[in-house]
């Protein structure tokens, strides 16, 4: 069964979608307010070699100065 497993999950692997410009929270490209103003405004997880983008909004606004650390990597 393990084996099975890991084939279906490398099968997909392979054959997943680009996702590298949508933000992990929302999986949007550009983030659209209320007011309908195309927002661009991203930030990276800073640890290890974690590499996910978010949107500033999507993740509450942090600090941009200094080193972001995503929700995922805090459970780590």
């Amino acid at each position: 069964m393990t084996t099975i497993r890991r084939d279906i999950a490398s099968t997909l692997l392979s054959y997943k979608d680009d996702m590298t410009d949508l933000c992990v929270a929302c999986g949007e490209v550009t983030r659209k307010p209320a007011r309908n103003v195309q927002l661009d405004e991203w930030i990276e997880c800073t640890k290890h070699d974690c590499g996910r983008w978010y949107h500033l909004d999507c993740v509450g606004r942090p600090q941009v100065e200094g080193d972001y650390i995503c929700f995922a990597c805090t459970k780590d």
